[in-house]
């Protein structure tokens, strides 16, 4: 049994939120201009599957 459209959204919401708050915490530990490209991408994926219709 899967989820519901409003299920797998609240998921990804949260994942969303998980990703920011890992992001924060790179850039505090190691600095304001650290970037992982494979998190931003992930981030940015996840976003326009929120947008989605």
């Amino acid at each position: 049994m899967g989820m519901t459209d409003r299920q797998f959204d609240a998921f990804q919401s949260s994942l969303l939120r998980d990703l920011r708050r890992i992001e924060k915490a790179i850039r505090e530990k190691y600095g304001e201009n650290e970037c992982i490209e494979d998190l931003k991408t992930l981030m940015e994926d996840t976003e326009k599957m929120l947008k989605r219709p």
